[in-house]
């Protein structure tokens, strides 16, 4: 079939559809034509960013109203007549008067039309006719596909944690009921918390030293903290970060990590993610325990194992707050098929496992799944 040089990309604010074919080597165009409304324009900028740091060169064609299908058409049509070679349009994106409009002119004139289908990330051609799906490439990552919704990557990490801080993970998840039934590993973190400003813990009593049982010794043997008295000590910021919580997600991205070779769809993974996005009410900046790209569709995964000693009210309370996090940050950094995952090494109240039921995008591991953690996450990441 005819390879088309040039793709028009109907721009809005899913930018997956438009991205991942031409970033597929196979694929991609050597120019794309961003058809764009002027609601549209920072998505255009994003997306021109990415394409042309990727070798692409990007134009314009502007389009005054996203609903307003006489001009739409007329808009397709004064764009062909000036076109000296094949051209392919991607209707995946815009309103859906873009859409119709675009595959009715292009069409008419012979020119190619395809479609991304996002359940079995494909390219479709609806004309012509006749020729077979493509299966596009999980070539792009995390920096690209975060960069292309409007987010800017300002650190992440891909590299795994030493082997003997995840030996102790393993321990720390292994005697979890231990830790479950004395609040250990909630008391852990809020002293941890509480050291923030200057490293030491307040003055633990005889009573919560016994609930902390020998979990501080554990992370004591990894040189993460010491006793002084009756005080914990951290030896800096990073280790008084791991026994928060921080632990959690390295565990995490470690097991996602040995997954890659049975999950060969999963393109990018990286832990603590930090994005930067420009809103209307300012630069916001967002933290992301692990992300990850599955098959071209983004993963936020949140971990919780902090507050866990706090009041039940204030344990559900945060568990909402790490839900609405999720439900907030999905289809900005990732479009309409991003999903989130909440990890907690603890049980979760029965009003939060409701509402994660009732989301089609949210899923959870808490408490029992950590048993055969590896398996869950697989079943889970594999079902989207």
């Amino acid at each position: 079939m005819t390879r088309y040089q040039t793709h028009v990309y109907l721009v809005s604010d899913q930018a997956t559809p438009n991205l991942t074919p031409a970033l597929d080597p196979d694929i991609r165009p050597e120019r794309a034509v961003l058809a764009v409304t002027p609601q549209a324009e920072h998505q255009a900028r994003w997306l021109t960013t990415v394409l042309e740091r990727h070798g692409v060169h990007c134009e314009r064609l502007s389009l005054d109203d996203a609903y307003d299908l006489d001009s739409l058409r007329q808009s397709f049509r004064s764009y062909l007549q000036r076109c000296t070679e094949p051209v392919a349009v991607n209707v995946s994106g815009g309103s859906k008067p873009m859409s119709i409009a675009a595959f009715e002119v292009f069409a008419h004139a012979d020119q190619g039309v395809f479609y991304v289908n996002p359940r079995t990330d494909t390219l479709d051609w609806l004309h012509p006719t006749g020729i077979p799906a493509q299966a596009i490439a999980d070539r792009v990552g995390l920096e690209d596909f975060l960069e292309a919704h409007g987010a800017s990557v300002h650190h992440l990490s891909r590299q795994a944690a030493p082997a003997s801080r995840l030996a102790l993970y393993e321990e720390i998840v292994r005697l979890r009921g231990r830790w479950k039934k004395h609040g250990s590993i909630g008391l852990l973190n809020r002293y941890a918390q509480g050291a923030r400003e200057t490293l030491r813990s307040e003055e633990i009593s005889p009573e919560h030293q016994r609930l902390l049982n020998e979990l501080p010794g554990l992370f004591a043997e990894q040189g993460l903290l010491s006793w002084e008295g009756t005080r914990l000590v951290f030896p800096d910021e990073q280790a008084r970060r791991l026994v928060n919580g921080v632990w959690l997600e390295e565990y995490l991205f470690s097991r996602l990590l040995a997954l890659k070779d049975s999950l060969p769809a999963m393109q990018d993974l990286a832990a603590n993610v930090v994005v930067r996005r420009n809103t209307d009410n300012g630069y916001v900046q967002n933290e992301l325990d692990v992300a990850l790209l599955l098959d071209n569709r983004l993963w936020v995964l949140e971990c919780k194992a902090s507050n866990t000693f706090a009041p039940q009210n204030r344990v559900d309370q945060a568990t909402r707050q790490s839900l609405y996090k999720l439900e907030a940050l999905l289809t900005p950094l990732g479009g309409i098929l991003a999903r989130g995952m909440l990890v907690n090494v603890l049980p979760i109240g029965v009003n939060d496992q409701r509402r994660i039921d009732n989301n089609p995008r949210l899923c959870a591991l808490t408490y029992r799944d950590f048993d055969d953690l590896d398996r869950h996450l697989h079943a889970r990441l594999a079902a989207q």
